[in-house]
């Protein structure tokens, strides 16, 4: 019984230290099991199984990238999570892995969580069981950021080699010893080489060889990592020089240079063109000659050589007189062919070692090397001969002359700007006592007076100085003897030269462009003054005389308006005064004189007969005055000729219904025979020199008493006009008789 006992007790003590031992293992297999859940829970990549058409289970990162934050995918079929194109292979797939209890790789896979997002996967799936029922368990690495870099990084290659092979550049590369690498097809393209012989060649190859040396000194400098710009220059296939404008930078990999890149633009045509700008920089476009700019450069190594050489060497300075008349009548396009035929003639009056230049317009400048006075006077003497001989421009011959001024280095000047200035001023010296000639530079006080480049920079001082005045002369009513208007006239007062010409200064004014200006202010000052006169009960129309460059301004009419409304003077008070030389271009001044009209002002052509302007030109002009120029009323007494064009013009103007005024009268013979020929008003020193506004109004009585003491008698002059008013309103009655277009009747008395 003990020992049943006792047997009894260790079948029990086993038995519950089985029962232990299965206890803990069960426990170590729950702990493990929890271990690998959490592992599997836990996972940094997606893990769910597939059973029964189903997802069945999926871990966390499964849900947070395939699932919605309030929808899971447990529940979802595989394939509404896979992309279109994936779908018939990964249902194929898993019907093989079901049957067949294997496993299997699948590259990648595109799903589309239930956000819509994309997502690409590196996937594992293998046979499993879950629950005691076939499964399919699939896990996989989200590789989406993967794909991406992959696609930008293939769109990269796409672009650098679009940005290589279809580069408008040579693009190419270089090994650390100068051979090619690699090539684009303008490398081809450009240098005539294939791409094959290209990568056996070394940079040097193609070169020219005086640039061998720099170039190569900009490529050891790449090589040690300083990127270099250069401009350089190669031969192709064939032998023709090409042009480049060269950048190449090191290569570097992994810290370490490897070779150099380059690109190459081809600038051949920019550098010919370049070559042709500097050609047409130095050369005067019209004539062939080198001009001003050449003539400096040409002038300041003449002046370092005969320096160093105790040399003199001369400038002639040559101006064509007249030429603008030539412009002016019949066009720039004749005034080019006259200046072609001057150059060319002066050419053939060089020596060998002589040069010429066109300084500018009409002017030309000739240089004589290692001469002195002598030398100079024979070459101008020379230069007036050749320029003799008419010119034929067109069929016609046209006569021209130089003035010549000539300045001698070191004596006149010791730089080119000093030698060009005194050549200058002495032609200006010829041109004032005769024109056609030569002269040298000297400098005395009286001629600094007039010096044009002394002149110049005054003017752009006098308006702001206020230098400037205007004298009236008078106009006179040769019918009445009244005093109907008065001239405006410039006068310039300097405080060191004293009073300076308007000969002087007006063409220096009108060549500068500050004839423009000082013009203005002549306008605004005279409807000023006349202004206060009709205050004073004068009722006086001002004249103001336009220069070229202000007839030619297109804001003239809106600046002559402004004037007007600013002095609140009455248009019809000013009348405006232009040259026929101004009317050259017909078209642009009969708008521009139209617009002038239509401000209500009056237009007189003043130096009439002195220009070329024809008559069937004057009628479409709408113009209310002609101005008889003096030189025709200086000679009335011993010319019969002037005789005659005066009362031609006197005629003409009244048969167009146009006012005359006659300038320059200074004799009592003249103002008669103007009276005798109804020539409506005059003007000059008989009457008065011109006079200061209050000079003028101090001697109103004494100039209007001049008609009545020196010129015809009152009976007789009012009955020339009378007989003139009379065979005028005849004029007027016979035009308007053959104007008429039915019939006309003329009925006489006969006996009551």
């Amino acid at each position: 019984m003990k020992k049943i006992k006792k047997t009894a007790e260790q079948i029990i003590h086993k038995t519950k230290q089985a029962t232990t031992q299965s206890s803990i293992s069960l426990q170590i297999k729950e702990q493990e099991d929890l271990q690998f859940r959490r592992l599997v829970e836990n996972s940094p990549h997606i893990l769910f199984i597939h059973q029964d058409g189903k997802i069945v289970y999926a871990n966390l990162k499964a849900e947070k990238d395939l699932g919605h934050e309030k929808t899971s995918i447990i529940g979802q079929r595989v394939k509404d999570l896979v992309s279109l194109e994936f779908q018939e292979n990964v249902e194929e797939n898993l019907r093989y892995l079901l049957s067949s209890h294997q496993e299997k790789r699948i590259d990648s896979l595109k799903l589309i969580s239930l956000d819509g997002k994309e997502i690409f996967i590196e996937c594992f799936a293998c046979a499993a069981e879950f629950n005691g029922k076939p499964a399919v368990m699939i896990t996989g690495q989200d590789i989406t950021e993967k794909k991406e870099l992959q696609a930008e990084l293939q769109k990269s290659e796409q672009r650098y080699k679009s940005l290589f092979e279809q580069n408008v550049n040579c693009v190419y590369s270089l090994d650390l010893n100068g051979y090619y690498t690699s090539c684009n097809d303008m490398c081809h393209t450009l240098s005539g080489y294939s791409k094959e012989k290209l990568l056996t060649m070394h940079y040097s190859d193609l070169i020219i060889p005086e640039e061998h040396e720099k170039v190569h000194a900009y490529f050891k400098k790449c090589t040690k990592g300083i990127p270099q710009s250069f401009k350089t220059s190669f031969f192709n296939e064939y032998g023709a020089i090409i042009h480049l404008s060269t950048t190449i930078v090191p290569i570097i990999v992994n810290g370490q240079i490897t070779g150099v890149f380059g690109i190459s633009q081809d600038t051949t045509k920019q550098v010919k063109t370049e070559e042709e700008i500097k050609k047409m920089a130095f050369q005067d476009y019209l004539t062939g000659l080198p001009n001003r700019n050449m003539l400096l450069s040409q002038l300041n190594a003449e002046i370092d050589h005969a320096s160093s050489h105790n040399q003199s060497f001369v400038l002639l300075f040559i101006d064509l007189d007249r030429f603008k008349n030539i412009n002016d009548t019949l066009g720039h396009y004749a005034g080019d062919l006259l200046l072609k035929e001057v150059a060319q003639r002066l050419r053939f009056s060089l020596g060998e070692t002589d040069m010429i230049f066109r300084q500018g317009g009409d002017e030309f400048i000739i240089l004589l090397p290692n001469a002195d006075k002598n030398l100079a006077a024979r070459a101008a003497k020379q230069v007036l001969d050749m320029l003799l001989t008419p010119f034929s421009i067109h069929g016609t011959d046209f006569f021209i002359s130089p003035s010549i001024g000539i300045s001698v280095f070191p004596g006149d000047g010791k730089n080119a700007d000093t030698l060009i200035k005194n050549a200058d001023f002495a032609m200006y010296q010829v041109k004032k006592t005769g024109k056609n000639n030569f002269a040298f530079y000297s400098f005395h006080e009286e001629e600094f007076k007039v010096n044009p480049l002394k002149i110049e920079m005054e003017l752009y001082r006098a308006v702001e100085r206020n230098e400037f005045f205007l004298h009236y002369q008078p106009k006179v009513n040769l019918k009445t003897g009244k005093i109907i208007g008065a001239e405006a006239l410039i006068r310039w007062m300097h405080p060191q030269l004293g009073l300076v010409s308007p000969a002087s200064f007006i063409p220096i004014a009108e060549e500068t462009g500050l004839i423009v200006p000082i013009g203005e202010w002549v306008l605004s000052t005279a409807c000023k003054q006349n202004k206060q006169w009709h205050q004073k009960g004068f009722s006086t129309v001002v004249s103001v005389n336009l220069s070229a460059r202000q007839f030619a301004q297109p804001n003239l009419a809106r600046k002559i308006k402004q004037i007007l409304q600013e002095t609140k003077m009455d248009p019809k008070y000013l009348e405006i005064e232009i040259t026929e030389s101004m009317t050259a271009d017909l078209n642009r001044a009969v708008h521009t004189l139209h617009e002038l009209k239509k401000l209500g002002l009056r237009i007189s052509i003043d130096d009439f007969g002195t220009g070329f302007s024809s008559l069937n030109y004057l009628k479409q002009f709408p113009v209310d005055t002609l101005k008889i120029d003096q030189s025709f009323v200086r000679n009335l007494h011993s010319s019969p000729e002037d005789k005659t064009i005066v009362n031609t013009i006197i005629s003409m103007a009244h048969n167009l219904n146009l006012n005359v005024v006659a300038e320059g009268i200074e004799t009592k013979e003249q103002l008669v025979f103007l009276q005798q020929h109804l020539c409506d008003e005059g003007q000059g020193y008989l009457f008065t020199k011109p006079l200061s506004p209050l000079q003028l109004e101090e001697h109103m009585d004494s100039v209007e008493n001049v008609v009545k003491s020196l010129g015809l008698p009152q009976d007789i002059n009012q009955r020339n006009w009378a007989q003139e008013l009379l065979r005028q309103a005849r004029k007027e009655l016979d035009e308007t008789i053959q104007m008429q277009q039915g019939m006309t009747f003329k009925f006489k008395l006969l006996d009551g």
